[in-house]
């Protein structure tokens, strides 16, 4: 029998099993980005592509309400659009009265005590501006009962029975 058969046959199948992991690896490092993100793990923490202002914000959905009244999937990314927070939790529906509509409410009813959405500042006024999770205690100490408020351009100050409309 001749010895150079099986020498040969060793170095065909050393050979073929280089070529396997060569093409292994290939498949591996193309598809890599694809396998990575079918586990929910990386979804949480892959960092999104990089916006213009450099910020890199992971994916992780914990959602906030903007100033301007979008929700973003977490702070960063309302950070990354030069976006101040309002409130945690998605924005809430808004049906904003026009700035020159006046408006009537009774305290504990359409108004509410707190810092405006937008301006920070502490006020009463029409419960659709107010973070009501964000409060002013010594401001609003004040407001209590069935006081009858008028709101006009998102301020409220208490006015008279008399000149609430019939």
């Amino acid at each position: 029998m001749n010895k150079t058969i099986p020498f040969r046959i060793a170095v065909l199948m050393i050979i073929l099993a280089s070529l396997v992991v060569i093409i292994a690896v290939a498949f591996l490092f193309h598809y890599s980005s694809e396998i990575r993100t079918s586990f929910p793990l990386y979804l949480t923490k892959k960092p999104s592509p990089t916006p213009e202002n450099g910020i890199v914000c992971t994916t992780e959905w914990n959602p906030i309400c903007g100033a301007d009244g979008k929700t973003y999937s977490n702070s960063c990314f309302a950070k990354a659009a030069s976006v101040s927070v309002a409130y945690a939790g998605e924005c809430r529906p808004q049906n904003s009265p026009s700035n020159n509509e006046e408006k009537y409410c009774q305290v504990d009813s359409d108004c509410a005590c707190g810092r405006h959405i937008q301006t920070k500042d502490c006020f009463f006024g029409n419960q659709q501006y107010v973070d009501t999770l964000n409060q002013c205690p010594d401001f609003c100490a004040g407001f209590a009962g069935n006081l009858v408020i008028r709101c006009i351009q998102n301020i409220c100050q208490q006015v008279s029975n008399s000149d609430f409309p019939q």
